[in-house]
């Protein structure tokens, strides 16, 4: 009767297995700080996936290392499809031409889904900044000794556009990652 018990639990585990994985929470790992351009595209992704698979979906935020540090924790998650990597051109084009050692590789670790979103970048300055315009502020920045100028991070594209327009201007500009 034991044998007989055990082995019908063990029958129903095989069963209900698919269904456990089902309850278990998918996660989405974003590379950047909470509040910023790929995070708040994973936070709707999120909601809607939610809703579709019919189970949470939690958005976790890895910050550092334009994006390395979130490639990691998704290497070290199991293979089983509750986890994703939403990034930027950043970690996934250009570390591999920063960096000569990643904690990843692109193309061996991980497998692409969806193009997401495609952005575009922008300059804003503090609204008391004389400068009204683009020529404005690189005419300021050429006449200051230095302009600080901020990224998402260094190798994020926001930092090789600041990069762009120094060369392209003769302006120097202070990164602030």
């Amino acid at each position: 009767m034991l044998r007989r018990t055990f082995l019908a639990a063990i029958i129903c585990l095989a069963l209900a297995g698919p269904s456990f994985a089902q309850t278990k929470p998918a996660r989405i790992i974003v590379g950047f700080a909470p509040g910023g351009p790929v995070d708040s595209v994973a936070r709707i992704l999120a909601d809607q996936l939610g809703k579709e698979l019919g189970r949470t979906v939690i958005v976790e935020n890895k910050s550092g290392a334009n994006g390395a540090i979130a490639a990691q924790e998704v290497i070290r998650s199991s293979p089983d499809g509750s986890t994703i990597w939403i990034t930027s051109v950043g970690a996934a084009a250009i570390n591999p031409s920063l960096y000569d050692k990643l904690v990843y590789d692109m193309t061996r670790d991980f497998a692409p889904v969806s193009l997401v979103v495609n952005n575009v970048e922008v300059l804003v300055v503090n609204p008391n900044d004389s400068a009204k315009d683009a020529a404005d502020f690189v005419a300021n920045a050429r006449r200051a000794k230095e302009t600080a100028m901020a990224s998402s991070g260094v190798g994020s594209i926001p930092h090789l556009a600041i990069e762009q327009l120094a060369d392209a201007t003769g302006a120097a500009f202070l990164h602030v990652p």
